[in-house]
């Protein structure tokens, strides 16, 4: 059985403990989404984010966060996400990153990964929206 495994890439200074963190809770979320494999989570700039928003899905606004999925045994997807969205609103001359926002970001891009999608259905959203919530209790 193939192990779990996050891989951080990121333009942005990330704490180690931080690290160590967001790779403890995949560990536990991706056991409870049943997901097996490898997630590269990427940190990049918005310019970067809104490049990949409009190549992929066709728009040209700046996201929070975007999620891809793949089709490979061990590579599950990617998760990008907005370095500037999730760097510390109160001190932004340390240029660190706020691990709840970081967290809540991967989460969402977790769930997409696992398959749910929020922008097809009220229904969907629902379920997307509680599978959420239930996340970031773990």
């Amino acid at each position: 059985m193939y192990r779990c495994r996050l891989n951080v890439i990121s333009s942005y200074e990330i704490k180690t403990g931080i690290k160590r963190e967001l790779e403890k809770k995949f560990s536990k979320l991706s056991s409870v989404l049943g997901l097996k494999g490898e997630v590269n989570l990427v940190i990049v700039d918005p310019r970067t984010c809104q490049r990949l928003n409009k190549t992929y899905r066709k728009k040209s606004y700046v996201p929070d966060v975007l999620a891809f999925r793949y089709r490979e045994p061990t590579l599950i997807g990617e998760i990008v996400i907005n370095g500037e969205i999730v760097i510390n609103i109160h001190d932004k001359k340390k240029q660190e990153l706020d691990f709840n926002f970081l967290h809540r970001l991967f989460i969402h891009g977790l769930v997409h990964l696992a398959g749910y999608d929020h922008e097809k259905s009220r229904y969907q959203e629902k379920v997307f929206n509680n599978l959420e919530k239930k996340l970031l209790s773990i």
